[in-house]
């Protein structure tokens, strides 16, 4: 018999879940069989269904031969199979901080639940087919070996926007980041250089459509079939010549929005090559100046009610402001 202690990392989710981490390579077919049989049970709780909750202090009894928990891939807390099958090997701890510090990425907050980091431009938050190290990588690294859920970032910047990336490190920080985002309870502004002026200030309106085979979005004043509706809030901070220092609050989140949306509106990013090509005034500028500055959590917020998290204005971005006349 195999025993497991349900930790903070994996409270929250249910019990079939957390059985797919744990025999990874077992068919939901047995799981659910070695449920039905009680011989995978669940402490304080009779026959199983898989949709019990799990909380922290539960007790999950594999009443299972050790051949079979190795054949599905068991893991245990502190370890992994060995090559042998016969025991688990123990992982050293890793340094999250000093990690993540190596890829240029600074932490801006962290509790039990939570990690929110800065991440440079030309750091992917998802790895994609170029196999590039990415932030989703770095943190499944940082994760303890004694749990089976990862941290994980729960929204994606473009590979070149810096900015501020909102992480989970437990199942119920994961949940609850995901139903701010979805629910919109939690308010994401962004600084951003432009050339030319905005037509007005305020909410903006219209419809994304992207094109998967050349990762190019559109916007439409008007619905046509595969396009989806978005919102932009746009403010101008300051202006110098023909471009403005803008501040944008994304309503909705679609890919590419706000670069899409600026550059729809004659205004595209400076050194945005996809939606608005070289800008002659700033050549040193090769990604767009787009940066994830701040984000807000709702009053009545389950969580951080009312907190405010801030990412600091990268340094490139910073001198090619100030060297052109844009100061703090």
């Amino acid at each position: 018999m195999e025993a497991r202690i349900v930790g903070r990392p994996e409270a929250g989710q249910k019990l079939f879940r957390y059985l797919q981490k744990m025999l990874p390579e077992a068919p939901d077919s047995f799981l659910h069989k070695m449920l039905r049989k009680k011989n995978i049970e669940l402490s304080g709780h009779g026959k199983c269904t898989g949709a019990e909750i799990l909380a922290e202090g539960d007790t999950v009894r594999f009443f299972l031969s050790g051949e079979t928990f190795r054949k599905f891939g068991g893991t245990a807390p502190g370890g992994k199979p060995s090559p042998e099958g016969t025991g688990f090997e123990a992982k050293a701890p890793i340094p999250a901080a000093e990690r993540l510090a190596r890829a240029h990425t600074d932490v801006i907050y962290e509790d039990e639940d939570f990690l929110f980091v800065s991440k440079p431009a030309g750091l992917l938050v998802q790895g994609d087919r170029s196999g590039a190290k990415s932030l989703a990588d770095l943190l499944e690294a940082c994760s303890p070996p004694d749990s089976l859920t990862k941290w994980s970032p729960m929204h994606r910047l473009d590979r070149n926007t810096s900015g501020l990336v909102l992480c989970g490190k437990t199942v119920g920080g994961q949940q609850f980041l995901a139903k701010a985002l979805r629910e919109r309870t939690v308010k994401k502004e962004y600084l951003a250089l432009i050339r030319g002026h905005l037509p007005r200030e305020g909410s903006f309106k219209a419809f994304h459509a992207k094109d998967p085979r050349t990762n190019r979005v559109r916007i439409l004043e008007e619905q046509r079939p595969g396009s989806e509706p978005i919102e932009t809030i746009f403010h101008e901070i300051a202006r110098q010549g023909g471009h403005s220092l803008i501040r944008a609050e994304l309503v909705t989140g679609r890919s590419h929005q706000i670069r899409a949306h600026l550059a729809h509106l004659g205004c595209p990013i400076v050194g945005d090559l996809k939606y608005g090509g070289m800008d002659p005034e700033f050549p040193e500028a090769r990604t767009q100046l787009l940066h994830a500055e701040r984000v807000t959590f709702a009053e009545n917020a389950e969580k951080l009610a009312g907190e405010f998290f801030a990412a600091p204005v990268p340094a490139s971005m910073k001198g090619v402001l100030r060297q052109n006349g844009f100061h703090e």
